[in-house]
């Protein structure tokens, strides 16, 4: 007799989402008549990527909220920092490589222990051994997030992707059994145009956050980063005097 398959819960959880993607990708080509293998690969293919990425931002958002909302503040003292090499793809589609780097954050919580834990905050710049950040520390997830706007911001990103991408899903699962679009189509319309100032306002306070802790010393941008990001800030502004501040002709 074999023995059983020791699976975590999380390993549970991904089988039961691919069999799940499975099902509904054969439900909607079927739908769309087209039952081929390609046809059912596809729609696996985007299925499943709809998904996968409002579980995961649901949980990030979620856990991130509340260490954010339930934890307790404190002040960290940066004691070191450890580093890694990153890779990504650069414009020219050549592979290039960067160093990151993860602050080694100590402090005393509310019982009066000496807590050494990394930061959630990765950084291409140096951090500065010696320096005081604000935290907020869950005693409950062992895990903190940095007390600054662009935790917050990230956490209503987050909360935005949840909600777009779980109504995506919601919408292809309805278009699996057979429903009429008609009204998703509406509802996701306006939706769109009524969280889309909310959207490009949180870029432009996160790109202009960026540009502060550059120009502060927090973070070391490089050059042709700092024109992109005032770039992207320009042309966020000129898409929302588009849009909603400058008046058609009569």
């Amino acid at each position: 007799m074999m023995p059983p398959l020791l699976l975590t819960s999380t390993g549970y959880i991904v089988i039961g989402v691919i069999i799940t993607s499975l099902y509904f990708s054969y439900r909607i080509s079927k739908r769309l008549k087209d039952s081929g293998c390609l046809s059912i690969g596809f729609t696996f293919t985007l299925f499943i990527s709809v998904l996968s990425i409002f579980f995961s931002a649901l949980f990030i958002t979620a856990n991130s909220s509340f260490i954010y909302f339930t934890g307790d503040n404190y002040s960290a003292k940066i004691v070191g920092y450890e580093s890694y090499r990153d890779r990504y793809t650069g414009s020219d589609n050549r592979t290039r490589y960067t160093t990151m780097y993860i602050p080694v954050l100590e402090f005393k919580d509310k019982n009066g222990s000496i807590k050494k834990v990394n930061s959630s905050t990765h950084t291409g710049g140096v951090p500065e051994v010696g320096s005081t950040i604000k935290i907020i520390y869950s005693a409950t997830n062992n895990d903190l997030v940095e007390n600054n706007i662009i935790t917050l911001m990230l956490v209503i990103a987050g909360l935005l992707f949840s909600v777009v991408f779980g109504f995506l899903s919601v919408a292809l699962m309805a278009y699996a059994f057979g429903k009429s679009m008609s009204g998703f189509k509406e509802l996701f319309a306006k939706s769109l145009l009524s969280s889309l100032p909310v959207c490009l306002g949180l870029f432009f306070i996160l790109l202009a956050y960026s540009i502060y802790q550059h120009f502060v010393g927090v973070t070391n941008m490089p050059l042709w980063a700092l024109v992109i990001v005032m770039a992207g800030m320009v042309g966020i502004l000129l898409a929302l005097y588009s849009l909603y501040f400058k008046k058609s002709p009569a």
